[in-house]
């Protein structure tokens, strides 16, 4: 495994993830991550599931929108 793809226990999943809700735009923001995850976090509870599951970490210039990456990352 390389530094880039992280491995989670299986204790460190089934703990929620907690985040500080100060303000409005905080409160809708995960009202809207709740909303569009939730089908991935029931599903990494069942069997089979969580052991396939892992965590790619990418540089900001990396994945996502990124329409101008170059294509060197692109296609390794």
């Amino acid at each position: 495994m390389t530094d880039d793809v992280y491995l989670p226990r299986t204790c460190d999943r089934s703990r929620p993830q907690w985040n500080s809700i100060d303000q409005l735009p905080a409160f809708l923001g995960s009202i809207f991550e709740s909303a569009r995850n939730y089908r991935d976090t029931l599903q990494s509870m069942l069997p089979s599931y969580s052991e396939r599951i892992v965590q790619v970490w990418l540089d900001p210039d990396e994945g996502g929108m990124n329409l101008t990456m170059e294509k060197d990352k692109i296609v390794p």
